[in-house]
């Protein structure tokens, strides 16, 4: 077995482990555009969703005036991939944009969301 199914498997468990810590977290793929060329309109394809366990970090409003809410979100990368195919987050019914990556080793990766409210 080699060392990516070994730190893979590893992080299952302790996903797994976090119980309510780690919660379902749905990540939403922006939608393909297409162009209908017999009939001259744009085509909105199906977006994508993938659901998978993370770990939300820290809640805090930056200033009072746009009171934008953000938090740090920690995942496997390999239940989503590249993540700049993806345009927003739900989590607990509530959609988060995804902002810049803080930290990515191929293996796990911790990201910025953030939401206007």
């Amino acid at each position: 077995m080699g060392y990516a199914k070994i730190i893979d498997a590893n992080l299952n468990l302790a996903f797994n482990q976090l119980k309510d810590l780690a919660k379902n977290v749905t990540f939403r793929k922006k939608a393909p555009i297409g162009f209908d060329f017999g009939s001259a309109e744009m085509d909105e394809g199906q977006a994508a969703d993938t659901i998978i366990k993370a770990v939300v970090i820290d809640n805090k409003k930056t200033s009072e005036k746009h009171n934008p809410t953000k938090k740090e979100i920690l995942f496997k990368s390999r239940g989503v991939g590249d993540i700049t195919m993806y345009d927003s987050i739900i989590i607990d019914n509530e959609t988060w944009k995804i902002g810049p990556i803080i930290s990515n080793n191929g293996y796990i990766v911790f990201a910025e969301i953030f939401k206007e409210g």
